[in-house]
């Protein structure tokens, strides 16, 4: 899906490799979380972890609460 559409986009615009780098950014970000959660599984026992994250969950929405604010805040500034 995604070679199809950056090919699209390259060939209509002169965006050069903006949609390209834009989807690594994209890709990274979507698999960062991931691997920073593997790893610290790996390193920690589930159930520490478990009882770390619980004690820490009105903590964790605020935080993703803000993150997706200010992306709705540059969606609408650009």
């Amino acid at each position: 899906v995604y070679l199809p559409t950056i090919t699209f986009v390259v060939s209509r615009a002169n965006l050069g490799l903006k949609p390209v780098i834009l989807l690594v950014i994209y890709n990274i970000m979507f698999i960062l979380p991931l691997i920073i959660i593997a790893v610290v599984a790996g390193i920690i026992s589930r159930e520490n972890v478990a009882i770390v994250l619980s004690k820490r969950i009105p903590i964790i929405k605020l935080l993703t609460a803000i993150l997706f604010f200010a992306m709705g805040i540059l969606l609408f500034l650009a």
